[in-house]
């Protein structure tokens, strides 16, 4: 599957869970993470794409949050180059 970046309000919304989480990364098994993730499969961006099992998964939705997490100001650790 080809790389698709993230949209804005899909941006937003992990930010959000983001910032609710302490600005730490969320794994793939959390509750939240796999209902964002079910909400940006059900949107209607990306044409066929959301039949793909990878697409916007758990584990991609984690990655991305930890992908915030890196830029975020208070982060200690090397930037991530993000998904976008």
């Amino acid at each position: 599957m080809a790389r698709i970046n993230w949209p804005r309000d899909g941006l937003l919304l992990a930010c959000m869970l983001v910032a609710e989480n302490g600005w730490r990364e969320l794994q793939p098994a959390d509750k939240r993470v796999r209902s964002l993730s079910k909400i940006l499969r059900k949107l209607p961006l990306h044409d066929d794409t959301a039949a793909d099992p990878k697409f916007r998964s758990s584990g991609n939705v984690s990655r991305e949050t930890g992908d915030i997490v890196t830029v975020h100001a208070g982060s200690h650790g090397a930037t991530s180059k993000g998904g976008g």
